[in-house]
């Protein structure tokens, strides 16, 4: 059986990211959902300026989860 592509397990993470984020601007609004990953990144993001590690996106991954739970 053929191992699934890195890519598209990577593609469809960020899929289910974005429809989380999503869902939460829904609950929230834009500017807090914003505000939650400015402050989790602990900077202004940009194509050029973002955090490196994995640790940022499973924080943030975590929170926006808890909320939406909640």
């Amino acid at each position: 059986m053929p191992e699934e592509s890195i890519r598209l397990m990577v593609q469809d993470e960020a899929i289910s990211d974005y429809r989380a984020l999503y869902a939460l601007e829904s609950r929230i609004g834009r500017d807090k959902v914003l505000k939650l990953i400015r402050e989790e990144a602990g900077m202004e993001l940009s194509f050029r300026q973002y955090p490196k590690g994995e640790g940022f996106i499973l924080r943030l991954r975590e929170k926006v989860n808890r909320l939406l739970v909640s």
